[in-house]
């Protein structure tokens, strides 16, 4: 029997998105594959079971670089397994940085458990053959699976290989082998790297509905994959995914028309697709109609819809959710009155990097407000959310003042 464990980094590439739209430049955390890290140990039952599976986790990295926290946010299937993963919070990472100051931020990591025996080994050979079969006959769907085979599983992974066969499925219209192909190639994976032609493969794809592909054209021209910067076209394709239920070509088209970055500004289709981000499960949908119904922007102003969205966002530890929910329960009306409640959400932000939640808890440090007075660590925190971009931080710094029934909201 062998055993297979692998991590996955998923890193967040919006440096250069981030620059070019005037966005703090954000660098995630890394993982150090060091002598810090405890490996894995298989639990016993799901061994013994033959379970296998993905899990995917989020870190929350402070600006140590130590994982002070941890949530599952897709299981395995297997509470053991899921658990198991999580002694990778022992290791170290590089810590985030935004605007070149490090911060506190979450980082999402897959971990796969993977086995091998005889019997898997046989299972796996005899869908290899049966696929050839079928690929030989002319059935591409056939040739595309296996190709995926020798592009994802760790046991026979030959992602050159892979590429092979996926050229002839994509030439005969597989959208899927087209999406393979056009990554690969922009990427570089198992063939020399041609991001022309790789766009030209992923355009392709994306005309035949491939919600992958559109995304990923919608991240091309955003500048988040590369150099290239066309909002109108980056919008267009945003949108293909978001009418087919991507939720973050929801989140992406949103935020478009919030800025009117590739499209018309309109803060009424922004909130459409806010919301429709928001019922999909995302955190950010979730936190900007919060904040809607808080402002009464864009709908009737309704505080009991303002922290259901808020705090569903919250239980994903969303740090503006969480910064949001900090400062209308320290400042009261809204929510109750509670600096019990206030500094738990407000110390969860500014864990997780924002830098609101810095400025404010800067803020009512240097005063003494609904916390005891500590002048430097106070001055330290606004200077940090000065550094990040929060415009309050630089009044504070000079001493402005901000009554509780202003505190953001």
């Amino acid at each position: 029997m062998k055993l297979g464990l692998a991590v996955a980094i998923l890193a967040l590439f919006c440096g250069a998105a981030a620059a070019q739209q005037g966005m703090p430049a954000y660098e995630p955390p890394v993982l150090k594959f060091d002598d810090s890290c405890t490996k894995p140990q298989w639990p016993k039952a799901e061994l013994e079971r033959g379970y296998t599976g993905k899990v995917m986790l989020s870190f929350l990295v402070n600006e140590e670089g130590r994982a002070i926290d941890s949530r599952i946010v897709k299981t395995s299937g297997s509470d053991l397994l899921d658990e198991a993963a999580r002694v990778l919070q022992t290791c170290r990472f590089r810590p985030a940085r935004r605007n070149g100051v490090v911060v506190g931020a979450w980082t999402p990591i897959h971990y796969y458990w993977t086995l091998e025996t005889e019997e898997l080994t046989r299972v796996r050979n005899d869908k290899q053959q049966a696929l050839r079969q079928s690929a030989l006959a002319g059935d591409m769907d056939a040739l595309y699976e296996l190709g995926m085979m020798y592009w994802e599983e760790s046991e026979v992974r030959d992602q050159k290989l892979a590429v092979q066969l996926f050229q002839p499925a994509a030439q005969r219209g597989q959208a899927q082998a087209q999406y393979q192909l056009g990554i690969a190639l922009y990427l570089g994976v198992g063939v020399t790297r041609d991001v022309e032609q790789g766009l030209g493969w992923l355009r392709r794809a994306a005309e035949q509905g491939s919600v992958e592909a559109q995304q990923r054209l919608g991240m091309h021209y955003s500048g988040e994959r590369s150099n290239v910067l066309d909002l109108v076209q980056a919008a267009f394709w945003y949108g293909k995914a978001a009418e087919q239920g991507a939720v973050v070509a929801q989140e992406k088209l949103a935020e478009a028309y919030a800025r009117g970055a590739g499209v018309p500004a309109s803060s009424e289709e922004a909130l459409r697709w806010y919301r429709k981000a928001a019922e999909n499960g995302s955190a950010l949908g979730q936190t900007r109609l919060g904040q809607a119904y808080l402002n009464g922007q864009g709908l009737a102003a309704d505080a009991v819809q303002a922290r259901k969205w808020l705090e569903q966002a919250a239980q994903q530890r969303w740090p503006e959710a969480e910064a949001t929910l900090g400062e209308l329960f320290l400042a009261g009306g809204v929510l109750p009155q509670s600096d019990a409640q206030g500094w738990h959400y407000l110390q969860r932000g500014m864990a997780g990097g924002d830098a609101g939640a810095l400025a404010l808890a800067g803020y009512l440090l240097t005063r003494g407000s609904h916390v005891a007075q500590d002048l430097p660590r106070g001055q330290k925190l606004l200077q940090q959310a000065q550094q990040l971009g929060e415009p309050r931080a630089a009044a504070w710094l000079a001493g402005g003042s901000a009554p509780d029934a202003s505190l953001r909201y």
